[in-house]
């Protein structure tokens, strides 16, 4: 069995996690399908302000503040007896992985495809990204993509997505510089057992759940509420979750003034701990998501799909992931139409409460030990790469090379010569001009 240093995001999920979500969880499966295997893990966890070390010897979680000061220099020190660097949920934690695993072989989780969530990022930001932005995000996902001997994404779609990535900087050259590629699903594990709906309220309860990404479509989620609540008086709406400081928040702010003039039906709760989070949403018969219009949700999957089934609530949601395609499939959701916010409210407020579709979807949830085993059979024979050509650095090398000759052009003397040879001409030119008018 290897040392293992695993950098996620935190904290780990507990009833008292103020925020808890897809990075949280994804984090927590690697952590526990690694240590199950017989690994020694330490566990870098980044989080918005360090507080504590847990350490048993080498292993154990050691919290590091996220983009702080000398946050690399600090992993690298932690890194320190590592034989495997492994990362696990989007997407510093691979960046920080691929700064400090040295010539250790690297699995990199890549759960998302960073250009398509970009695209979203962009679209809902006014005046577009700045060239800042843009050069941050690509640059680190190219980081990860030159250096990762093995990788993990989110769904099948993506898989397909980042075979394309990796052929663009060279990596399927050959056999040797290609990485492991295997698609690891999202898991659950919001609670420890799928459970029935039986605090439910009367009448008909939508629940929302989850960040407010800009891959989530508001201004539907508005339309489709606003027409179940004049079709349905009855209905209400409770909501958990929020807007994600520091990267996008103006989606649940638009929901919320929205929401705030609905007051004595829809109950904003934002963020709260993983415990009251539970009681809140449990009320609920439906949960309720829909997708923004660009590739991020085709590439995607929906973690907020697993809440709602682990906790009895039937899924409802537009149906564009590997994820809402499965379940749907299989009769184990509420189908809405895309980019028809009306017709979706109006499905809803039609909808005759069945609990099997939420007893199906609890069924399907994938189990975290399971998607994970393609990580726990890499780390047992771990590969690193060969070196590769990458053609964009060999581009650069010969833009760079084009830009030196092009120095010496201009700054030689014949070069000077005929730019004055030029300039003699075209006054020569002007003046004969001036005296024909």
């Amino acid at each position: 069995m290897a040392r293992i240093l695993l950098i996620g995001r935190g904290p780990l999920p507990s009833p008292e996690a103020p925020q808890l979500g897809f990075s949280q969880l994804r984090t927590q499966a690697f952590m526990d399908a690694l240590m199950g295997a017989g690994h020694d893990v330490r566990l870098v966890s980044l989080v918005a302000e360090a507080t504590s070390t847990h350490l048993d010897g080498w292993s154990g979680v050691v919290e590091v503040r996220e983009e702080g000061a000398g946050w690399i220099a600090q992993t690298k020190e932690l890194a320190t007896g590592a034989e495997i660097v492994v990362s696990a949920g989007p997407y510093n934690p691979g960046r920080l992985a691929a700064a400090v695993a040295g010539q250790r072989p690297f699995w990199a989780d890549v759960p998302g495809d960073p250009s398509a969530e970009l695209a979203a990022l962009a679209r809902v930001t006014p005046g577009g990204l700045s060239e800042a932005q843009v050069a941050a995000a690509h640059s680190g996902m190219v980081a990860v993509l030159r250096r990762a001997d093995g990788i993990s994404v989110i769904s099948e779609a993506q898989r397909h997505a980042t075979l394309g990535q990796l052929g663009l900087i060279g990596r399927l050259l050959s056999q040797e510089s290609t990485p492991a590629l295997y698609t690891v699903p999202i898991s659950g594990g919001f609670v420890e057992k799928h459970t029935d709906p039986t605090d439910t309220a009367p009448g008909l309860v939508v629940a929302l759940a989850g960040a407010f990404n800009p891959w989530v479509d508001v201004d539907g989620l508005i339309g489709c509420l606003t027409t179940l609540l004049a079709l349905r008086p009855d209905a209400r709406v409770v909501c958990t979750g929020g807007g994600i400081p520091g990267f996008f928040d103006a989606g649940f702010e638009r929901f919320s003034a929205w929401a705030a003039t609905h007051s004595s039906r829809i109950s904003v709760h934002g963020w709260v701990p993983h415990a009251e989070m539970m009681t809140t949403l449990r009320q609920a018969h439906i949960g309720l998501s829909m997708d923004a219009v660009g590739p991020e949700p085709e590439l995607g999957s929906r973690t907020r799909l697993l809440l709602y089934a682990e906790l009895g609530l039937i899924p409802a949601t537009t149906i564009r992931c590997d994820l809402s395609k499965e379940w749907a499939a299989a009769d184990a959701l509420i189908p809405l139409p895309f980019g028809d916010p009306a017709a979706a409210g109006r499905l809803l407020a039609e909808t005759d409460v069945d609990p099997t579709l939420a007893t199906r979807a609890a069924a399907l949830c994938p189990d975290p030990a399971t998607v994970c085993e393609p990580i726990v059979e890499w780390c047992r024979n771990p590969i690193r790469c060969a070196d590769f050509a990458s053609p964009d650095a060999a581009l650069a090398t010969e833009l760079d090379a084009a830009k030196d000759r092009l120095a010496q052009i201009y700054e030689s003397p014949t070069w000077s010569a005929m730019n004055r040879l030029h300039g003699l001409g075209q006054s020569a030119a002007s003046r004969f001009k001036a005296r024909s008018e």
